[in-house]
Formats: C-alpha cells, sequence, structure tokens
C-alpha cells in the first residue's frame, strides 16, 4: 500500500528530494496508477508483472523529477526590462541593480 502511495505522489509531480506537490497532482497520479494496473490486469498479465512495471515506472517518474531539478538549478535567472538607450529589449544579469539605471 505504501509503495502505490509513494508512486502516486511521485507520479503526479512530487520530488522525492524534499519537493512540495499538489494535492490535484497526487489524485493524476493515483489516477495513472489504477488506469495502468486495471489495464495490465484485463491483459492478463501477472501480478508480479504488473509490479514490475509499475516499479520502472517510478524508476522513471524519479529520474525525470531529477532531470528536470538539475536543469532548473542550472538555469541562470534573467530579468527582462527596457533599455534607456536603445528601445529594443535587452537582457540584464539578475546581480545588476535595476535602479542605477544600467543595462
Amino acid at each position: 500500500m505504501t509503495f502505490y502511495a509513494i508512486s502516486a505522489a511521485v507520479i503526479g509531480g512530487t520530488a522525492l528530494a524534499g519537493g512540495s506537490g499538489t494535492i490535484i497532482g497526487a489524485l493524476l497520479g493515483a489516477l495513472v496508477l489504477a488506469v495502468l494496473q486495471n489495464g495490465f490486469n484485463l491483459i492478463g498479465y501477472s501480478a508480479n508483472t504488473i509490479y514490475l512495471i509499475l516499479i520502472l515506472i517510478l524508476g522513471l517518474a524519479i529520474l525525470a523529477s531529477m532531470i528536470a531539478a538539475r536543469w532548473a538549478s542550472t538555469r541562470s535567472i534573467r530579468t527582462w526590462r527596457w533599455s534607456t538607450s536603445c528601445p529594443f529589449i535587452t537582457t540584464c544579469s539578475s546581480t545588476e541593480s535595476s535602479y542605477a539605471g544600467r543595462c
């Protein structure tokens, strides 16, 4: 039972490394697990095979969560604003002061 609860939360978008998730995400994760388990059961797979498939899906969800977290941590945050010297939008780094008028 615990496996299904953790799997539903992870598939629903909660990160295992202290992330926050939503109730709707967990419910959608539980719905996906129930549909997959029911479908594999109707096809005629054994309980052990279904459990193995669900473990592989959980592993893929964890891998996707880790890749998304690493991608988000490597992105640089930039703010967009109008430059005072030209009418085109330029990027300013987040460390520059927006009050100094430099860009």
